[in-house]
């Protein structure tokens, strides 16, 4: 990627201190051999910390500890969308992230390191209409 990158804490957004930052890159072999060199790419900086970027995996009570907010059938419903998503393969130096986007929730490759570069970023703090535009929602 032939980005600057900074070497400073990604931008802090909300109470919650969520990093979750989307950005325009450029393909690199180094980044993405299946690239052309130099196409742009839409990239997501999302570390594991935060309030807004999650690893992209369901939790389930114990089977043991019946919870009548996730009865059995959600239970399995959650192993079936686990079993899904561990076949998944990751893109080079990306992994798979659960990110709070306008109106709901997104499955979204990530770059887990959080490096971000210093112009043209998008936080969860951005105005709706930039946020939609980059995630490439409609309303």
């Amino acid at each position: 990627m032939d980005v600057e990158l900074d070497n400073e804490p990604p931008p802090m957004c909300g109470d919650e201190g969520c990093s979750q930052a989307l950005y325009i890159g450029h393909a690199t072999p180094e980044f993405d051999p299946y690239l052309e060199e130099g196409t742009p790419v839409y990239m997501l900086s999302c570390p594991d910390s935060g309030g807004k970027c999650y690893e992209a995996k369901f939790h389930s009570p114990h089977k043991n500890k019946k919870r009548d907010f996730h009865p059995h059938r959600l239970q399995e419903a959650t192993e079936a969308i686990n079993h899904i998503l561990n076949k998944l393969d990751p893109p080079p130096h990306r992994a798979l992230r659960v990110i709070a986007v306008p109106g709901g929730l997104m499955l979204a490759w990530a770059m887990p390191e959080g490096k971000i570069p210093a112009e043209g970023v998008v936080t969860s703090e951005s105005p709706r209409e930039e946020r939609m535009e980059m995630y490439g929602l409609e309303d």
